[in-house]
C-alpha cells in the first residue's frame, strides 16, 4: 500500500506524462476511420459499463458510501452516450438527423464528456459535509436516465453548430467545459484528502486527472475527423476507464481481506468469549454446588432448631437466620440464572401446565410472608383459564420475584395497611393461542420518575438507591430478560407514594384442555356468603356463579331470606361462608329457621382468615368444633369447590399435628426397622450434611445408614436391606449417577424389586433434575432443603411403605407373589408361609445336590432331572428369574453340553436360587408378624 506521499508524486507524475505524450505526439500525421472509431467507442462503452456495474455491486453489496452510487451512476450514463457516440459514425444515421457527421460527432462526444464531469462534481459535492444524504438514488438514476434521453432528443431534431473553429487557438473551445468540470471536481477530492488512505478514491483522482487532461491537450486541438489528437484523445479516455476498473478491483480485493481479517478476529474473540462463558458457567455451578453444600446444614439445623425451641425470642432470632440463609439461596439461584441468560443458555420448556394452579402454587408460599408483614395478599383469577403449553418453572419466578417484591415495599406503611393484589386474565387471539395477562398491583412506596429508568438495570451498591437495592438486584432484571425470553411483555406505571403495578403479557397456545380438572358434584348444595371484604366476596360469587352452585349474599345477621331461598331450593347442604363480614351467623340464628330438608349436622360454617401460615397444599385447617378456616389469599375456583365437596361429603376432619411423641421409636433395631419398612442408607460425603440429614430423617421416623461415596454405598446395598437411598449426586470413587446406573443394572440383572432412590444434591443447574431421572434415580431434592421439603419429597414413598406395614407385601426380589396365590387360591398369610417354608427346604436340598456336580465327575442325566425339580419349584412359587436361569441350564444339556460348559451359567443357577430363598425367608418373617398379630 502506497503512502501519501507517493501518492501524491504518482499524480504530478501522471499529469508530466500526459503533458510528454501530448508534445511529443502532436508531430504525428494518423488519420483514422469510422471503422477505428466505433471500435475504439466500443471498447470505452464496455469498460465503462463494467465499471458502473462494479460500483452499483460494491455499493448494494456492502452498503458502502453514495460516491460508489453517484460514480456508477455517471458511468452507466457515459457509457449509454459513448455507445450512442458510437452508433452515430455509421453511414446509416446520416440521413435520420439534422446534423452532418462533422458535427454530429464531435458534439456527441462532448455530451458524453460533459455528462461525466457533471457527475464527478456532484459525487465531489456529495461528499462535502453540508450535501451528504441530500441526494437519494432514486434522484440521482432519474438524473442520469433525463439527461441521456435530452442528449438523444436534442442530437435527433436539432440542427447541431460546427464543431471545429481552426481560426482560433482552441479549435474546439467547448471542450473546455467539461474539463473545468472536472478539474474543479478533481481540486475538491484532492482537498478533501481521502485518496490518501483510501484506494478507491486513489483511482478516482487518477482517472479525472487523465479524463481532465484528454479534454485540455488533445481534443480541444483536433481540427478533423479521425486526425492526431481525435484518436489518441478516444485511447486516453478508455485507458481512464481503465484506471477506475482497476481502482474498483483493488478496493473490492482490500474490502474482502479487511473483512476476512475482521471475521477471523471476531472468530478468536468469539472463541474467547465462548471459552471464558464456559469457565464462568463453570465456576459458577462448582461455586454454587460448594455454597449450597454448608446451606443445607445451616437451613436444616435452624429447622430442626425451630421444632424443639418453644421461647419466643429464640424462635424470632432463628426465623432471622432462617430468612437469611433463604435469601442467600435466591442470590444464588438469581446469579445463576443472569448467567446462563448471558450465555445464552437458558433453555424454557413447553409443557402442559394450569396457570390457576402455578399461580397460587406461588401465592401459597408468599402468604406467610405477606401475613408476617402484616400485607394483605390477594388473588383476582378467573375460574375458567384454559390449560396452556409454558415453562412453569419460569412462570413462578416471575410471580415470586414480583409479588415478593411489592410485599416488601408495602410494609410498615403509616397511613395504610399494605395491599398487594394479582389480577389475572387470559385474552383469547385465536382458537389455538391466547395472552395471559398478570399485573401485580400493590399500595406501598411506589417508584419515583427518576428511579423507573434503572429498574430493569443491575443495581450498583453503594449508590443511594434507597430500599430498592435489597437483595442481588437482579430480581427485576431477571424478569424483564425471562418476559422477553417468552417473547412477552413486562410494562411499569408507579408514582412515588402511591404503589406500584407491574403488567406481564405472556403469548402462549392452548395445550390439552382434557387435563382440566373435572367439577365434582354439588347438587344438593346451598352457600350463604357473608359479605365483607369487597375482592374476596367478589370472588367467591364469581366462583359460585361459574360453579353453578346455588348461593344467597348476606349483608347483615338476618338468615331468613337465604335459608327461604335454601328451603325453596329443597337443598340438603348448607355451607356458610365467612369473608371478613362485620356480623356473623351462629348455629343458633339458623335454629328456629332451618328448613325442613336441613339438619344440624349438614350445616357448615368456613371462616376467612389468616391466623395459620398457608403453604403448598395446605391452603386450611379443620378446628376440632368442625369449623373449617380457609387462608383468603389461596382461594381458588378449584379449591373452593373442593372444599364444598369435602365439606358436603364429611371427608374433612380435625388434623393430627406432629410432635416429637408421635415419631416411631428412635432406638429400635435395624431388624425392627427393615421390618417396618424404616431403614435408609444416606450417601453423603460431607460430614456437616450426614449429620444434618441423618437428625431430619430420624425426625421422620427413619434409621440411617450412612456411605461417603457410591463405591461404599453400592457394597453396603448389595448386602444389607434397605427401603430408601438418598444420595449426593457428586462424590470420589463413584458418583451419585454411576451408584444409580450401578444399581438398576444389578436389579434388573438379578430381579430384584426397584429401591427408591432420590438425589439430594447442592447442583442447581438447568439439566440436574432430568439428568439424575436418566440415571435412574427416582426424585429430586435440591440442597438446601427443610424438613417439611423432605417430608414432601419422602411423602409419596412412605405411603407404600405404611401400606406394606398392615398388608401382605407384593414385592419380595425375584419372586411374583401373585402366583402362588392364584395357585392355591388363598392369600392367608399362615398358608402361604407354609408353603414358602416348603420350597425353602427343597431348594437348598436341590442346591445342595447341583453344588456336587461341580465337584465330581457329571451324569448328565440326574443333573437334568434335579435342574428341572428346581425349575418346577421355582415356577410354582413365581421365582421367575430363577426359573429362567434353570431353563438356560436345561438347554445346554439338552443339545449335549458337557461340566466345563455347564459351569458358568449353573453357578449363576446356584446364587440366584441363594437370592431367592434368602428374599423369601424375609417375607416367611413378615408373614409370621402378621398371623401372630391376629
Amino acid at each position: 500500500m502506497f503512502t501519501a506521499y507517493q501518492r501524491r508524486a504518482s499524480f504530478f507524475l501522471m499529469i508530466f506524462i500526459l503533458s510528454g505524450l501530448a508534445f511529443f505526439t502532436s508531430a504525428l500525421e494518423w488519420q483514422g476511420n469510422k471503422t477505428l472509431h466505433t471500435l475504439m467507442e466500443s471498447t470505452a462503452t464496455l469498460v465503462a459499463v463494467f465499471v458502473g456495474i462494479l460500483c452499483f455491486l460494491h455499493y448494494f453489496a456492502h452498503r458502502s458510501d453514495k460516491l460508489f452510487f453517484i460514480i456508477g451512476a455517471g458511468f452507466v450514463g457515459t457509457a449509454t452516450l459513448d455507445f450512442y457516440h458510437a452508433l452515430v459514425t455509421s453511414e446509416f444515421f446520416d440521413l435520420l438527423f439534422p446534423s452532418p457527421p462533422p458535427s454530429l460527432i464531435p458534439w456527441s462526444w462532448v455530451s458524453s464528456r460533459f455528462f461525466l464531469g457533471a457527475s464527478f462534481l456532484v459525487a465531489a459535492f456529495a461528499m462535502l459535509p453540508r450535501y451528504q444524504n441530500r441526494l437519494s438514488n432514486t434522484q440521482i438514476v432519474c438524473f442520469s436516465g433525463l439527461f441521456a434521453i435530452l442528449s438523444f432528443l436534442f442530437f435527433a431534431f436539432y440542427p447541431l453548430p460546427r464543431a471545429y473553429y481552426p481560426e482560433l487557438f482552441v479549435s474546439r473551445p467547448e471542450e473546455l467545459i467539461p474539463a473545468l468540470m472536472m478539474a474543479v471536481a478533481g481540486g475538491m477530492f484532492y482537498i478533501r484528502g481521502g485518496w490518501k488512505e483510501n484506494d478507491f478514491e486513489y483511482w478516482l483522482l487518477l482517472t479525472i486527472i487523465v479524463s481532465l487532461m484528454c479534454q485540455l491537450m488533445f481534443m480541444p486541438f483536433s481540427l478533423r475527423l479521425f486526425d492526431n489528437p481525435f484518436n489518441i484523445a478516444h485511447l486516453f479516455k478508455t485507458l481512464s476507464y481503465l484506471l477506475m476498473s482497476i481502482g474498483l478491483f483493488i478496493s473490492i480485493y482490500r474490502l474482502f481481506a479487511s473483512e476476512k481479517h475482521l471475521k477471523q478476529r471476531l472468530e478468536r474473540s468469539l472463541d474467547k468469549s465462548t471459552a471464558a462463558t464456559q469457565a464462568k458457567s463453570g465456576f459458577l455451578a462448582t461455586m454454587s454446588h460448594e455454597i449450597r453444600t454448608p446451606l443445607n446444614g445451616i437451613v436444616a439445623t435452624i429447622d430442626l432448631l425451630q421444632q424443639d425451641i418453644q421461647q419466643s425470642e429464640h424462635r424470632e432470632l432463628l426465623e432471622t437466620a432462617e430468612n437469611s440463609a433463604r435469601m442467600l439461596q435466591v442470590i444464588i439461584d438469581d446469579i445463576l440464572d443472569f448467567s446462563r441468560i448471558e450465555a445464552g443458555k437458558l433453555e424454557l420448556d413447553k409443557l402442559d401446565i394450569s396457570p390457576e394452579e402455578t399461580i397460587f402454587q406461588v401465592v401459597d408460599n408468599l402468604s406467610g410472608q405477606a401475613d408476617k408483614m402484616r400485607v394483605r395478599l390477594r388473588v383476582n383469577c378467573p375460574p375458567d383459564l384454559p390449560v396452556v403449553l409454558a415453562d412453569a418453572v419460569r412462570i413462578k419466578q416471575i410471580l415470586y420475584n414480583l409479588i415478593g417484591n411489592a410485599i416488601k415495599f408495602s410494609q410498615g406503611l403509616a397511613d395504610r395497611q399494605g395491599a398487594v393484589v394479582l389480577d389475572v386474565e387470559m385474552k383469547e387471539q385465536d382458537e389455538h393461542r391466547g395472552i395471559l395477562n398478570l399485573v401485580v398491583r400493590d399500595n406501598g412506596i411506589g417508584v419515583s420518575d427518576e428511579l423507573k429508568a434503572s429498574l430493569f438495570q443491575p443495581v450498583e451498591h453503594g449508590k443511594p438507591v434507597n430500599d430498592l437495592s435489597d437483595g442481588s438486584g437482579l430480581g427485576l432484571l431477571l424478569t424483564k430478560h425471562l418476559v422477553d425470553l417468552m417473547s412477552g411483555q413486562l410494562e411499569v406505571l408507579s408514582f412515588a407514594g402511591e404503589g406500584s403495578a407491574f403488567t406481564v403479557s405472556l403469548p402462549l397456545e392452548y395445550g390439552d384442555q382434557s387435563l382440566l380438572k373435572t367439577k365434582p358434584d354439588l347438587s344438593g348444595i346451598f352457600v350463604i356468603v357473608c359479605a365483607g371484604e369487597s375482592l374476596l366476596t367478589e370472588s367467591l360469587i364469581r366462583y359460585l356463579k361459574h360453579g353453578k352452585i346455588p348461593f344467597f349474599v348476606l349483608k347483615s345477621a338476618d338468615t331468613g331470606p337465604a335459608l327461604q331461598m335454601a328451603n325453596q331450593l329443597r337443598s340438603e347442604r348448607l355451607i356458610i361462608l365467612n369473608s371478613y363480614a362485620d356480623f356473623s351467623v351462629t348455629p343458633g340464628m339458623l335454629a328456629c329457621r332451618m328448613p325442613d330438608t336441613l339438619t344440624g349436622s349438614n350445616i357448615h360454617f368456613v371462616t376467612f382468615s389468616a391466623e395459620f401460615s398457608a403453604y403448598d397444599e395446605h391452603y386450611l385447617e379443620v378446628k376440632h368444633d368442625g369449623r373449617v378456616i380457609m387462608h383468603p389469599s389461596t382461594v381458588s375456583y378449584h379449591r373452593l369447590l373442593n372444599t364444598l365437596n369435602d365439606l358436603a361429603c364429611k371427608i374433612l376432619k380435625e388434623p393430627v399435628h406432629f410432635s416429637m411423641a408421635d415419631r416411631p421409636e428412635l432406638s429400635m433395631t435395624v431388624e425392627q426397622a427393615v421390618s417396618c419398612n424404616r431403614m435408609v442408607l444416606l450417601v453423603d460425603d460431607n460430614s456437616t450434611n450426614q449429620n444434618v440429614i441423618r437428625q431430619q430423617l430420624l425426625r421422620l421416623g427413619f434409621l440411617v445408614d450412612m456411605a461417603q461415596n457410591g463405591r461404599q454405598a453400592l457394597s453396603m446395598w448389595q448386602q444389607n436391606q434397605y427401603s430408601l437411598i438418598l444420595s449426593d449426586c457428586h462424590m470420589p470413587e463413584m458418583d451419585g449417577y454411576e451408584l444409580a446406573s450401578c444399581i438398576r443394572q444389578e436389579e434388573s440383572s438379578f430381579g430384584k424389586s426397584r429401591i427408591p432412590m432420590i438425589a439430594i444434591t447442592a447442583d442447581a443447574l438447568k439439566g440436574t433434575r432430568s439428568k439424575c431421572l436418566e440415571a435412574g434415580m427416582d426424585a429430586y431434592l435440591p440442597k438446601p432443603f427443610s424438613l417439611t421439603a423432605l417430608s414432601k419429597c419422602l411423602a409419596p414413598f412412605m405411603n407404600e411403605f405404611d401400606k406394606k406395614k398392615t398388608a401382605v407385601s407384593d414385592d419380595v426380589d425375584g419372586v411374583d407373589t401373585q402366583v402362588l396365590i392364584e395357585m392355591i387360591g388363598s392369600d392367608d398369610p399362615g398358608v402361604l408361609s407354609q408353603f414358602y417354608r416348603e420350597f425353602i427346604t427343597s431348594s437348598r436340598y436341590l442346591v445342595e445336590q447341583l453344588h456336587q456336580h461341580l465337584t465330581e465327575p457329571c451324569n448328565n442325566s440326574l443333573l437334568t432331572t434335579r435342574i428341572k425339580k428346581l425349575h418346577t419349584a421355582s415356577e410354582m412359587v413365581g421365582a421367575f428369574y430363577l426359573k429362567a436361569s434353570c431353563e438356560k441350564v436345561i438347554h445346554l444339556l439338552a443339545n449335549g453340553a458337557n461340566i466345563k460348559e455347564l459351569v458358568t451359567d449353573l453357578n449363576t443357577c446356584i446364587q440366584v436360587c441363594h437370592g431367592v430363598i434368602h428374599s423369601i425367608e424375609h417375607y416367611c418373617q413378615e408373614l409370621d408378624r402378621i398371623v401372630q398379630k391376629r
